[in-house]
Formats: structure tokens, C-alpha cells, sequence
């Protein structure tokens, strides 16, 4: 797509017209889609993330900043809601501390439940505070069994810069549970 262009829509987009808005959609939501189907594995989960990319172009067109291609901004959009949407469903998930330690069973004391629940919440928090992209490469490895090739594929980066957010990652995280460690 000729970047002229693409400006062209943008400036039409920012003041307002609806007929550029169409077309941008039009132009880039199967783009869009493919890159939230490759994430998600899941066809209506990709539809969600590829309207809520587009919905957030609309509700933010007064305010864009895009330097890069307007195609790639969108994708790179459908990825993190993508993998935001992933987090969030494995966030209960048997990935869960709790279906490992099994805190509910009936040898376990009310401490030990405690001191799990307080775990999986501090685990949690960690990685929601870690940085996007480090984020984002945990939660493909962790929570989707990715290996780093597919990572790097799916992000647009090096293998060696998976392996490094995901040691910064896990170095974080051993970090924030040492109090836990026996």
C-alpha cells in the first residue's frame, strides 16, 4: 500500500470522514483479522479483536501518531488485544498455581490456601507490570506453549530478543515470589 496514501486517509480520518474510515477497514481488516487469528486460534476471538483495533481508530482518530504504516499499526493493535485477551482467559485457567498446589483439598490448611491465593495474586501482578513486550513474550510462552521461533515470528523480532524478555521476565517474577520460597 502506498504510504501517500495512507496518509491521505488518515488526515481524512482525523477530520472526521466516515467515507475514509470505510475504506481504511476495508483496505486493512483482513490483514488485521489474520494477525489476531494467528494469535488466538480462534475465529471469533479474532473478530472481536480485529473490531475492537477498528473501533479504537475510530474513538481515537483526533489524537493518532502513526510513523509507521497505518497496516502495520493496525496488526500490531489485533496482536495486543489478542494476547491481552488470552491472558485474560487464562487467568483462572488450570496454568493456575492453585490447580497445582491444589489449596482447596482437604489436607490443606487454611494458611496454605491463603498463602497460595496471595501467590497467584502477587504472580499476577507481576507480570501485568511487566513491560509490554516482555509481557507479551511470557504470555505467548507460558500461557500458549509457544516456542521462541514462533514468538519472534508472531512479533517481528529476534529469537534472541525473546530469550531476553524472557529472562528478564522470569527474573522478575522469581524476584517478586522469593518471600515464598522455602
Amino acid at each position: 500500500m502506498e504510504k501517500s496514501l495512507e496518509q491521505k486517509w488518515l488526515k481524512q480520518l482525523v477530520d472526521d470522514d466516515k467515507k475514509a474510515y470505510e475504506i481504511i477497514f476495508k483496505a486493512h481488516y483482513q490483514s488485521v483479522y489474520l494477525s489476531a487469528l494467528r494469535i488466538t486460534k480462534d475465529s471469533n476471538s479474532a473478530k472481536d479483536a480485529a473490531q475492537e483495533v477498528f473501533l479504537e481508530l475510530w474513538k481515537n482518530r483526533h489524537k493518532l501518531n502513526i510513523t509507521s504504516s497505518l497496516k502495520a499499526y493496525l496488526c500490531r493493535g489485533a496482536v495486543n488485544r489478542s494476547l491481552n485477551s488470552i491472558k485474560s482467559r487464562n487467568h483462572h485457567a488450570g496454568q493456575d498455581l492453585a490447580t497445582i498446589i491444589e489449596p482447596n483439598s482437604k489436607s490443606s490448611t487454611p494458611e496454605q490456601i491463603t498463602e497460595v491465593n496471595e501467590l497467584q495474586t502477587k504472580i499476577h501482578q507481576e507480570i501485568n507490570n511487566l513491560p509490554e513486550r516482555c509481557r507479551q513474550v511470557f504470555v505467548l510462552s507460558r500461557y500458549e506453549g509457544k516456542k521462541y521461533k514462533e514468538i519472534a515470528d508472531l512479533m517481528g523480532i529476534s529469537i534472541k530478543t525473546v530469550e531476553n524478555q524472557m529472562l528478564k521476565a522470569l527474573k522478575v517474577l522469581r524476584a517478586a515470589v522469593s518471600e515464598y520460597r522455602e
